[in-house]
């Protein structure tokens, strides 16, 4: 088992690096000679610090959200993620997010926990965001 970032492990697949991965459908999206299968449906959601005074607001929308900084992971290793986020929050929430860009989705988490941004994860991340102290 090894761990990639999202660009790494489509080269490595195309390379015969690899004869399987797990990863986003957002990533394999317009690759050619690709086959993939849904192993499980994530919803999207936004990720918060307890430490942001907006965590404390009942009903918080995301649109309440459109000053504050959101960190992602670098358009080179998710050009795709990248875009989906702009799309979406833009359609759902009528703005484009500022963004903080880190190397890894390690570093992404940090910056939430710490308190200093916000970022969309995926429903799939609940018990890594939880987990962390």
């Amino acid at each position: 088992m090894e761990r990639f970032s999202f660009k790494n492990l489509i080269e490595a697949l195309y390379n015969n690096e690899l004869d399987a991965i797990i990863t986003y459908d957002f990533e394999v999206e317009g690759k050619e000679d690709l086959e993939s299968i849904t192993i499980e449906e994530c919803e999207p959601i936004v990720a918060i610090s307890k430490s942001n005074p907006l965590s404390e607001k009942k009903d918080l929308k995301v649109s309440d959200l459109s000053e504050e900084q959101f960190v992602i992971v670098n358009p080179d290793e998710c050009e795709n993620g990248v875009n989906l986020v702009k799309r979406d929050m833009n359609k759902y929430s009528g703005f484009i997010p500022k963004f903080y860009i880190v190397d890894t989705m390690e570093n992404a988490v940090l910056w939430v926990e710490g308190g200093g941004k916000c970022a969309v994860f995926n429903t799939g991340m609940r018990a890594l965001l939880t987990l962390s102290k």
